[in-house]
C-alpha cells in the first residue's frame, strides 16, 4: 500500500472511531436528559414545582444540546468516509443532520423559557412551550417520555394498568401498559396483529 493510501486508511479509521464515540455520547445525552426532565413535567399543573426545577431543566437542556451538536459532528466525521465514494450521500447526510439539530435546538430553547413562565403563573404558556419542546426533541427519534412511569396519557387502552417491577413501573426506562389481547412488543413496533386471548406489555 502506498504512503497516500496508508494515510487515508488511518484517517478513515480515526473518523470511524470518532463516529462510534459520538453515537454513544449523543445517546447518553438524550437518555439522561429525558430522564431528568420527565419527573419535572409529570404534573403539568404544578407550576411552582416546575419553576423550582430550573436547575434540573437547565441540566436537561444542556444534555440535549450535547446530543444535538453530536449529530452534526457525526456527519462531519462521516464526510471523509462518505465523500470519496458517495459525494451526494455525504452532502445529504450532513445537511439533514444540521437541519435535525436546528429543529431540536428549538425544543431546547423552549425548555429554557419554561421556568420563567411557570414562575409567572402562565399555565397556558408552560403547556405550549412544553409541547413545542416535545415535538422538536422528538425529531431525534427518542421520545422525551423516557423514564416516565406509566401514566394516564399512555394508558389509552380500556383496561390499562401498571404493575410494580414490570415494564410500566418507575424502575422501567419506558412507559408500558398491560393491554390484554395484544401481541408482545411495544406499540408501533411492527409486531403481528392482536389475537383473541393473547396479552402483553405494550406502549
Amino acid at each position: 500500500m502506498s504512503r497516500t493510501g496508508m494515510s487515508r486508511a488511518r484517517q478513515t479509521r480515526r473518523s470511524e472511531i470518532a463516529i462510534a464515540f459520538l453515537f454513544w455520547v449523543t445517546a447518553a445525552g438524550a437518555i439522561v436528559g429525558a430522564a431528568l426532565l420527565a419527573p419535572v413535567f409529570a404534573d403539568p399543573v404544578d407550576l411552582s414545582g416546575i419553576a423550582a426545577a430550573r436547575g434540573t431543566i437547565a441540566t436537561g437542556a444542556a444534555l440535549w444540546t450535547l446530543n444535538n451538536f453530536g449529530f452534526v459532528f457525526i456527519a462531519l466525521f462521516a464526510w471523509p468516509v462518505l465523500a470519496p465514494v458517495a459525494p451526494f450521500a455525504a452532502r445529504a447526510y450532513l445537511t439533514t443532520r444540521v437541519i435535525e439539530a436546528g429543529v431540536m435546538m428549538l425544543g431546547v430553547m423552549a425548555l429554557l423559557t419554561i421556568p420563567d413562565r411557570a414562575a409567572a403563573g402562565d399555565g397556558a404558556g408552560v403547556a405550549l412551550l412544553h409541547a413545542v419542546s416535545e415535538v422538536s426533541l422528538d425529531a431525534g427519534m427518542l421520545p422525551p417520555s423516557v423514564s416516565r412511569a406509566c401514566s394516564s396519557r399512555h394508558r389509552s387502552c380500556a383496561t390499562g394498568s401498571c404493575r410494580a417491577g414490570s415494564p410500566g413501573s418507575a424502575s422501567s426506562p419506558m412507559p408500558w401498559c398491560w393491554r390484554p389481547g395484544s401481541w408482545p412488543g411495544p406499540a408501533g413496533s411492527g409486531s403481528a396483529p392482536a389475537t383473541p386471548g393473547s396479552s402483553s406489555w405494550s406502549r
